[in-house]
């Protein structure tokens, strides 16, 4: 696909977002490597993107203080040895640790 900067405008958006190459090429009907392509071959778009990554970069360092401070409140069902069910109910701290790592190992 030839360069368009509609598509490239709608991709470095969504990116400024906190989505990912993949989330916002999916969402437009594009291929994740045309945009890549676009990068290498359009000096002006690559630095269009790398500003749209920054700001989605931030976005999401900033996600990471609101898992952090705000509990998660999930339903874990375990079965016993006998074969009953045991219900209990609390804070999801492995999701969140899940979550922040991710979001950590992209920031790094």
């Amino acid at each position: 696909m030839a360069f368009n900067q509609v598509a490239a405008d709608a991709v470095c958006a969504l990116l400024e977002e906190g989505k990912s190459l993949r989330a916002a090429c999916k969402e437009l009907e594009l291929n994740p490597s045309t945009i890549l392509l676009w990068t290498k071959a359009n000096p002006e778009f690559s630095e269009q993107y790398a500003r749209a990554r920054e700001i989605g970069y931030l976005l999401r360092a900033d996600e990471m203080v609101t898992i952090a401070d705000t509990p998660m409140i999930g339903v874990e069902t375990k079965i016993k040895p006998d074969g009953t069910r045991e219900t209990t109910e609390g804070d999801m701290l492995g999701h969140r640790k899940l979550q922040i790592d991710t979001r950590k190992w992209m920031l790094s």
